[in-house]
């Protein structure tokens, strides 16, 4: 018996069973998905690779042991991803080591963990057949040791992982043509990309390191003194004033409108007001004009980060993607001790992002609605569309006990800003509807009209007299991505050119006055405001500040940039921000001081 046809056979029968694995993870709604699953040359070999470390002692056994130990490596790998598969059915991620350490973020749906279906029998059949096979070929195995050829090949396989990490991870070469494990967020923003990217073996080594690592993680004390020394500098004493409770009590709705910039608010594109509703908003409630983006790395899931805890993302990764478990003090925790129910849902799957991994243990919202839990009956952009999305969470909302907290994540408005032709209603010049910024236009315009449905739906269940709705964008758009083709258009006047990281921060409500807030903040600044307007205390934990009673005239965006008006003592500490936002999440602050009760 040719003991290398076994390998052969066996490292091809693994390969192809993480193929299926990853294409069984994709399956959306009746459609499989394929992109990047085993087409890309360099990350088979990086796939087989990783295989081959673990098929390659088998030459260290002799006879019929090298044929056991190639059918045990079948079983466990087997195993694996058959429980990765069952567990990801109903949490939405995979089982990784980090869940015996950080359990608040394991199964945060509450679905049932082991979910078998009769086609995962593909994946045990060729066990069986080699099982048969073995027993007919017991006499005939032959096989004498090559513990030289090995090493040799394990040697190889090691060597060809890592050039193979250097070239697309550290070095890359390819421009981000290819990509193999990836630190970044492309390889591992959901749990499909981390299999594809990283192979099944190679995910759980890759994220089983991160967890270990981070269990070895100390807290700094000179980093403990330093935040401390911050936030005692932000936290400003001053006497309150008429906006303290003003919404006592009240439901609040955050609705975070992906992309959504200020230079369209109050303004028309060839005689068309681009938003109307959020422009009929902004005269009878509070409208902050001068809030800038302060994402980092990252963009919508760190706006998450931010809208819940008032503490700014870190620079050099996403947040939420790389320290889901870090916890904040967050306004979902001050609530939750307030007698709210406190949701977190977005239109994606709770995978994606780590959205809910984090927002559970991160955060500490108690409940999570993922897309599972929507009709995926219309599709607007980037995902399912801003009007169904709206229209089923009211129905869903209505159902619940009061008081609530309830954060929204849009997804229509999305880039690159290509929403099919029945829902641009903007009459627009066809050049620039052809262009990202008519294209910007149109999807804000949609969004915009979706909000206004919005309103009327929570009135139809008697929810708006009862409910504050904060209204904001999550990241600059058109203007962060596309400035070619803001260059290339041509428009009357200059309101549409300028990039200047502003994005509209509104607060509606029942009890809620007209007011323009001309005072300079951030997205670390919507937390301590709205827990103000709630008449709950933050303890001057955040980073931000409460912006209906501050002294203070000026913020700090990317990169250190500070604008506004600071004060001369002002700009040193805000220059540090973003350093001591850092300094927080890495030394998981909040839980290393026990300031979360």
């Amino acid at each position: 018996m040719n003991s290398y046809k076994w390998i052969t056979k066996i490292i091809s029968i693994l390969y192809i069973k993480g193929f299926l694995f990853a294409l069984f993870i994709s399956f959306d709604n009746g459609i499989f998905n394929i992109n990047g699953v085993g087409i890309n040359i360099f990350v088979i070999l990086a796939h087989l690779a990783i295989l081959g470390v673990f098929i390659f002692p088998c030459l260290m056994f002799k006879g019929k042991n090298l044929i056991k130990y190639l059918i045990i490596i079948d079983v466990v790998y087997t195993l694996l991803i058959i429980l990765d598969l069952w567990v990801y059915r109903g949490t939405g991620h995979l089982l990784e080591l980090k869940f015996l350490f950080f359990k608040e973020g394991f199964n945060t749906l509450n679905k049932g963990i082991i979910n078998p279906r009769i086609i995962d029998i593909i994946f045990v059949i060729d066990i069986v057949l080699l099982l048969i096979n073995y027993k007919k070929l017991s006499g005939k195995i032959n096989h004498v040791r090559r513990v030289g050829i090995s090493l040799v090949l394990i040697t190889l396989c090691i060597t060809i992982i890592g050039v193979y990490h250097y070239i697309f991870d550290i070095k890359d070469l390819s421009n981000g043509k290819v990509r193999f494990i990836q630190e970044e967020w492309q390889g591992s923003w959901n749990p499909y990309t981390k299999i594809v990217y990283r192979s099944p073996i190679g995910n759980h080594i890759y994220e089983d390191y991160k967890t270990i690592k981070k269990l070895g993680r100390k807290t700094r004390n000179s980093d403990i003194k330093e935040i401390n020394e911050w936030l005692a500098w932000n936290k400003e004493e001053l006497k309150d004033n008429e906006y303290k409770a003003l919404a006592k009590g009240k439901n609040i709705i955050f609705l975070q409108i992906e992309a959504l910039e200020n230079f369209v608010i109050n303004e028309k594109v060839f005689g068309q007001e681009i938003t109307p509703n959020l422009n009929k908003l902004i005269k009878d409630n509070l409208y902050f004009k001068n809030i800038h983006e302060q994402n980092n790395a990252g963009n919508s899931i760190d706006m998450d980060m931010m809208a819940a805890s008032g503490v700014l993302p870190l620079g050099d990764v996403i947040t939420y993607l790389e320290y889901p478990e870090v916890k904040y003090y967050s306004l979902p925790r001050i609530l939750n001790k307030e007698g709210y129910n406190t949701i977190l849902t977005h239109a994606e799957k709770a995978g994606d992002w780590n959205f809910a991994e984090a927002g559970k243990s991160a955060a500490g919202y108690k409940t999570i609605w993922d897309i599972r839990e929507y009709n995926i009956d219309e599709r607007v952009g980037f995902g399912l569309s801003d009007r169904s999305f709206y229209t089923q969470f009211v129905e869903k909302i209505a159902k619940e006990e009061e008081p609530f907290l309830a954060v929204l994540p849009t997804l229509t408005s999305h880039g690159p800003f290509d929403i099919d032709e029945k829902y641009r209603e903007l009459d627009l010049p066809k050049e620039l509807d052809k262009n990202r910024l008519g294209g910007y236009f149109q999807s804000i315009h949609y969004a915009d009209k979706q909000i206004g449905l919005f309103f009327e739906l929570l009135k139809e269940k008697d929810l708006l007299d009862n409910t504050i709705v904060v209204i904001y964008g999550d990241h600059g758009g058109v203007h962060k991505y596309y400035m070619e083709d803001v260059e290339a258009s041509n428009i009357e006047g200059n309101w549409w050119q300028e990039k200047d990281s502003k994005i509209p921060l509104i607060i509606c409500g029942s009890h809620i006055p007209s007011k323009t807030i001309e005072t300079y903040g951030g997205q670390i600044d919507i937390m301590p405001t709205v827990a103000y307007l709630l008449g709950v205390d933050t303890k001057g934990y955040q980073m931000g500040r409460n912006l209906l009673n501050t002294k203070r005239d000026a913020t700090v965006i990317k990169d250190g940039i500070i604008v506004g008006n600071p004060k001369e003592d002002e700009e040193e500490m805000l220059k540090k921000a973003y350093d001591i936002a850092d300094k927080i999440i890495k030394n998981d602050y909040y839980n290393a001081t026990n300031k979360m009760d």
